[in-house]
């Protein structure tokens, strides 16, 4: 320590300090560990650390130090506050200073010593640290000091603290003119930090417009507690506005308002508090404001009331959205009856639908803490429609297993069902397949309790989810999803949308017929469905192989209207009008529209090949025929990959096929079809082959089938040079296919079991297959309205197919709902 003496008396201060340091990691009693802190604090006045660093170095030697050394360590400090401009150094540096807490700590220290003895000590440090307070403008920690020791007001530098706590009170009481009139009388601290402060408070009290007070804070030295001010004001504002644009601008505003006063150590948990409470009343992030809020509260010791800030906009603010934040702030402090008193006294009317839903959800979890399981339940339920109106179906799935587990009824188990079906077409994998089996696991348990109200919602719902597991499980066909959607669509035939999932289910089983005239039930909603659209497009062209006028110039009037816009699906419309001009042999339209092809589907991908094939040939189709083949043999798709080897490689089809019967991707008429059609691309001209095309096509019944064979297969081998285009071969199965066309017309008057009788559609499990036979016969009874009546259902037992079934089949109530 000598040594650091004499070097700091040579102007060497750097060199000093390291010997101070060097000394205090020593061992020895003498010095004092807090002497050397002291000596190292005296010297920040001549190194130029500035008297922020001397402050803290002080307070850090009183410590360590003995009650009474403590005083006289607090008066260097107070001597060091009275030099000249030393109060705007201090406020400047404390604000910098990256042990800040150092200084904080004093007014505990001052406390100690002030209980601990009785013979005046603890006075000067008293007076230090309620002089440190002003300077920051903590007016609670001068105050509270100031009741310790009543001697100190009378001290030059704190007699202003009396007509602060006056003028506090005063804001805090919400009489903010009174207010100013007790800091206007106060002409020797105006200006200071806690003078700025309260009168910027003030006016935020006074007047919901933020301008106002941002205009007043911007006139002033800036200050982190006028920064939560400007916050408060813009947040009270953006409260006032409708949820919309106006909102959210002022919400983004006071978010960047905000950052800065994050950086500042002291205002941490402060600025956490704020962080949460714009992020929620902005409805910026629900789950991050949650957990910044948990983490604010920790830091507060759980109890916000120790702001100043806070307590008067506790006082201050009666609007919904600041009720929504009393709410989850009484959630988070774990203060149940807070949380159903702010709840109960929101009106919600101007709460936007997501902060409606966390209010709900948060309500419901405070009810069931209080035993109130079903009031629980009915909030939860209304958080599952706000949040799933709000765009955030995840939350809403979150509060449906709540509302589920609280009431086990129907009606709840089934939104659960829906929401875990919808949140499995937004996953794949793993955790699709998770979401599925616990909506299967839901519908078991609730099967035996269904009452013939619920049961048509849970034959669809099970249909969802059985098709959706198809399709995780990388098979091409829905049909063990297809007796549950045709009965839930039977019972409910006034739902288009319901038809359109089971329209859908058909489409990808390959009965077209039914799939075209269910899907068309929802084209009264088209326009303001675009998955009804699609829908309907899809399974009538699918059916028909061609496109109406009708179905032109609806495409044309939704691009129009923006429909197509989004980079998914823009290139649709061009995709579905060119897979048309494939089928329909339109060559000429096709070469024009080809490179517009690009939608990104293995069937759009297949088609746009051929495509290339019938107007650029071989070579040029070749690489993406190849491609195509290797994606529909890896995913199941043997139809599309023995399509394409027509013209790769011939010898190669019979094994697609097989592959394609054994899943039931492939009916047998098809395979028969494309069997014949691979000899002769194989072979050449075969009289035999040609009868046993011709004779396929008489019984065909699919109008896309039959333009698929003339204009895409056969006319797919002529082009790669596998026949000639005169043979009399293809000349003869052109012929066939244009007789049976003309014969079945659009095929809208044939039965929707008419590719199941044909064979070109067919389920690799017999009993599932007569099911969905029977069903669709009852459909079709109904659509005709035959006057024999639709057939009896109640044969219909569980077990005629295999897989999952539902008892709901065979309930009276269920039956006699399809049935009769």
């Amino acid at each position: 320590m000598g040594l650091a003496r004499c070097l700091a008396a040579e102007s060497r201060p750097t060199e000093a300090a390291e010997e101070l340091r060097r000394a205090l990691v020593e061992d020895g009693a003498v010095p004092a560990e807090w002497e050397l802190l002291a000596e190292l604090a005296a010297l920040a006045a001549v190194d130029g650390r500035g008297l922020a660093a001397r402050l803290s170095g002080l307070v850090d030697a009183m410590r360590h130090a003995p009650v009474a050394a403590r005083d006289s360590l607090a008066r260097t400090a107070l001597a060091a506050l009275d030099e000249d401009d030393a109060s705007a150094e201090a406020i400047e540096g404390i604000e910098d200073i990256e042990d800040i807490k150092d200084i904080e700590d004093i007014e505990d220290i001052a406390l100690d010593d002030l209980v601990s003895t009785s013979d005046g000590s603890g006075t000067d440090i008293a007076h230090l640290a309620a002089r440190l307070a002003v300077l920051r403008g903590d007016i609670d920690s001068a105050q509270r000091l100031l009741r310790a020791v009543p001697a100190l007001r009378q001290h030059p530098d704190l007699r202003g603290v009396a007509v602060t706590v006056q003028a506090r009170d005063l804001v805090e009481s919400l009489r903010p003119e009174l207010a100013r009139e007790v800091l206007d009388g106060d002409v020797d601290h105006a200006g200071e930090p806690v003078d700025t402060v309260l009168r910027a408070l003030s006016l935020y009290v006074e007047t919901i417009d933020h301008r106002v007070v941002l205009d007043y804070i911007e006139g002033v030295p800036p200050r982190p507690e006028l920064t939560v001010i400007s916050v408060l004001a813009l947040l009270r504002s953006a409260a006032a506005e409708p949820p919309g644009r106006g909102r959210r601008a002022l919400v983004d505003r006071a978010r960047r308002e905000l950052t800065p006063v994050g950086r500042e150590d002291r205002f941490r948990p402060e600025a956490l508090l704020l962080r949460a409470q714009v992020l929620l009343e902005g409805t910026i992030d629900l789950e991050e404001g949650r957990r910044v809020l948990a983490r604010a509260l920790r830091h507060l010791g759980w109890n916000p009331n120790q702001l100043l800030w806070w307590r008067v906009q506790d006082r201050l603010r009666d609007d919904d959205v600041f009720d929504y934040f009393r709410v989850e702030l009484a959630a988070a402090n774990g203060v149940v009856w807070d949380a159903v008193d702010a709840a109960t006294r929101t009106n919600g009317a101007s709460l936007d639908q997501l902060q409606r839903a966390a209010l709900y959800e948060r309500w419901g979890d405070a009810l069931e803490s209080l035993g109130e399981t079903a009031d629980a339940a009915r909030r939860h339920g209304a958080a599952i429609e706000a949040f799933t109106a709000a765009g955030r179906p995840d939350l809403a799935l979150g509060s449906a297993r709540e509302a589920a587990r609280l009431d086990p009824a129907p009606a709840g188990s089934l939104a659960l069902v829906e929401l875990l079906w919808a949140a499995s077409e937004r996953s794949d994998g793993a955790q699709a397949a998770s979401l599925l089996r616990e909506a299967m696991e839901e519908l078991d348990r609730l099967d035996p309790h269904l009452i013939a109200d619920d049961a048509p919602r849970a034959c669809l719902l099970r249909g969802l989810v059985l098709a959706r597991r198809d399709e995780e499980l990388g098979r091409c066909t829905n049909w063990s999803a297809l007796p549950y959607l045709l009965l839930a669509v039977l019972a409910r035939p006034d739902e288009p949308r319901w038809a359109g999932h089971l329209a859908a289910a058909l489409d990808r089983s390959g009965l077209h017929r039914a799939a075209s005239a269910f899907g068309a039930a929802g084209r009264r909603d088209i326009e303001t469905d675009p998955w009804m659209l699609e829908t309907g497009l899809v399974t009538a062209l699918d059916w028909r192989g061609s496109l109406d006028d009708e179905m032109h110039q609806l495409l044309v009037r939704l691009r129009s209207a923006g429909m197509f816009d989004a980079p998914d699906s823009r290139h649709w419309p061009e995709t579905v009008v060119g897979i048309a001009s494939v089928l329909s042999g339109d060559h000429e339209t096709l070469a024009r529209n080809v490179h517009e092809m690009v939608l990104d589907t293995p069937l759009a991908r297949f088609h746009r090949a051929c495509a290339i094939l019938l107007t650029q040939g071989i070579g040029r189709a070749r690489p993406h025929l190849e491609e195509v083949r290797r994606e529909s043999r890896a995913t199941g798709a043997h139809d599309l990959a023995a399509a394409s080897g027509l013209v790769l490689d011939p010898d190669s089809v019979a094994r697609d096929l097989d592959a394609g019967t054994r899943s039931g991707s492939v009916g047998p008429a098809v395979a028969a079809e494309l069997r014949a059609l691979a000899v002769l691309a194989s072979e050449g001209d075969s009289h035999d082959r040609a009868q046993e095309l011709c004779e396929g096509v008489s019984d065909r019944c699919r109008p896309y089938g039959l333009r698929e064979l003339r204009n895409l297969h056969l006319a797919g081998v002529v082009a790669a040079g596998l026949l000639p285009p005169d043979s009399p071969v293809v000349l003869r199965v052109r012929e066939a296919v244009d007789e049976r066309l003309t014969e079945i017309g659009d095929g809208d008057q044939l039965p929707f079991v008419a590719e199941i009788r044909s064979g070109e559609a067919a389920s690799c499990q017999p009993g599932l297959q007569h099911a969905v036979f029977v069903l669709l016969e009852h459909a079709w009874m109904r659509k005709i309205d035959d006057p024999s009546g639709p057939p009896d259902l109640r044969h219909l037992a569980c077990d005629t197919w295999e897989g999952p079934t539902a008892s709901v089949l065979t309930r009276d109530a269920a039956v006699h709902r399809v049935g009769a």
